[in-house]
């Protein structure tokens, strides 16, 4: 173990360049992901606003800086069981009766433990759950994003919907005004007629107005959700209107069970009880001995005088006798997180089913709502055309037209409402189930049945 001084300063000098080469020796951190080009913000699909709103949302940047802080916890775990390394190099002068003496020193110090009665283990143990723990936490944050961005897209889908649905009952408003009044210039007959006929087209533009308040609020709800200006120009890509199975099919049993195995706010609950004990068994063998190897190698050059070199190795054996009864309470602060871990963990599973439950419901009320809406659509159009029809041929009175329009426009934007309602609400029983996720949003503007039972993330 002879090392030369100009040996050790190299070792030095390179050991934390070689740390930053090689920042991942046990490959433990998570990758930082690349965001792609924005997507054409002119025909935005729900696929663009999904990606664009995990790429840009901050919250979801801070979900895998918390991963990659644990990950490096579990890094530093691991490293508990290699030796440690390092180097000591110094270089003096000393005067003494005016006499000047110049020493130089390099020492190289091992240490190793070997033996630890599990310590090291049971950290690791934690650390690893810890991590999964996290990684299940920022999988649920990433599902609540991605229910934002559906939740957010079909509003602005919605009010867009419902401004040109006000835009049309104002024209067939217009229309019938126009018919009012050439019909008093004709004499068929009163004043009443147009009188009504311009007061329903100026609730009409009211509801087009407000429509249009609402289509922009929206936008800038969207806008904000990208990590964008509220002012930005959005628009997006055409989509059918969204309509749900005529046979709802899924049973309630089988989505909880598959949320039970899913849902990361649960699996994430169970690695923290999964850490809590093994925080337990490292607390329990904390005061146990412990053996490390220790050694040493270094030289001494003083000028002009000889070189002195030093070796030496050891095994050193601890063994903690009494701490004050530190232990013991340490052991029972671990048993009290633990048992509080197992109780979050018990509620957690019964929130999960309540979830399930209420998001089921609530689809299905959303789906039946929405079937109900498209008969009234059909029924009110018709009788609006034939209330038109009346009117035109001289056999119909206005109010009955006017109550027609008015019962078409109400249909119309309930079917829109309940439409992208039904979407929204498909969505948040996915997050429900743990199954929300970008494949799935690809076919939620369009037909489609609650998630598979049994479908595999």
């Amino acid at each position: 173990m002879r090392l030369p001084v100009a040996c050790l300063f190299a070792l030095s000098l390179s050991a934390p360049l070689s740390v930053a080469q090689a920042a991942d020796p046990f490959a433990v951190l998570p990758p930082m992901p690349e965001c792609s080009a924005a997507a054409d913000l002119s025909a935005l699909t729900l696929g663009d606003v999904a990606r664009i709103a995990l790429c840009r949302n901050p919250q979801a940047r801070e979900t895998l800086a918390a991963i990659r802080v644990q990950a490096a916890a579990q890094g530093v775990a691991q490293a508990a069981y290699l030796p440690s390394l390092s180097a000591n190099l110094s270089a003096g002068r000393s005067v003494a009766a005016g006499r000047s003496n110049d020493t130089a020193a390099a020492s190289l110090s091992l240490s190793w433990l070997l033996l630890d009665f599990g310590a090291r283990r049971a950290q690791l143990e934690q650390a690893k759950a810890l991590l999964a723990a996290v990684g299940a936490s920022g999988e649920s944050t990433t599902q609540g994003l991605l229910l934002a961005a559906v939740q957010s897209f079909q509003q602005l889908q919605s009010a867009q919907a419902l401004r040109r649905s006000t835009q049309m009952a104002e024209q067939a408003a217009a229309s019938t005004l126009a018919a009012a009044r050439l019909r008093y210039q004709l004499g068929a007959v009163t004043p009443a007629d147009s009188l009504q006929s311009e007061t329903a087209l100026a609730q009409a533009q009211l509801a087009r107005i407000r429509a249009e308040g609402d289509e922009k609020i929206a936008l800038g709800n969207l806008a904000a959700l990208l990590g964008l200006a509220a002012t930005t120009p959005l628009a997006l890509a055409p989509q059918p209107l969204p309509q749900p199975p005529e046979d709802f099919g899924t049973q309630i049993e089988p989505l909880i069970a598959l949320a039970e195995e899913r849902r990361p706010d649960l699996r994430a609950a169970a690695a923290e009880l999964k850490a809590a004990e093994a925080a337990l068994a490292a607390t329990a063998v904390a005061d146990r001995p412990t053996l490390a190897l220790s050694a040493q190698a270094g030289e001494q050059r003083p000028r002009g005088g000889p070189v002195s070199r030093t070796q030496s190795a050891s095994l050193n054996l601890t063994l903690p006798i009494f701490d004050g009864f530190a232990p013991t309470y340490r052991i029972a602060q671990a048993e009290a997180q633990r048992d509080a871990k197992a109780e979050r963990l018990a509620r957690i599973e019964q929130q999960v089913a309540l979830d399930v439950w209420s998001q089921y419901q609530n689809l299905r009320t959303a789906s039946q709502s929405l079937h109900t809406a498209n008969r009234l659509v059909v029924s009110s159009r018709a009788a609006e055309a034939m209330a038109r029809g009346r009117y035109e041929a001289g056999v119909g009175s206005l109010l009955d037209l006017l109550n027609a329009q008015s019962a078409l426009a109400s249909a119309e934007q309930q079917q829109i409402q309940f439409a992208y309602g039904w979407s929204s609400a498909r969505a948040a029983l996915a997050q429900a189930v743990g199954a929300l996720d970008a494949a799935l949003l690809q076919s939620l503007p369009i037909a489609a049945s609650i998630p598979s039972v049994g479908e595999k993330p």
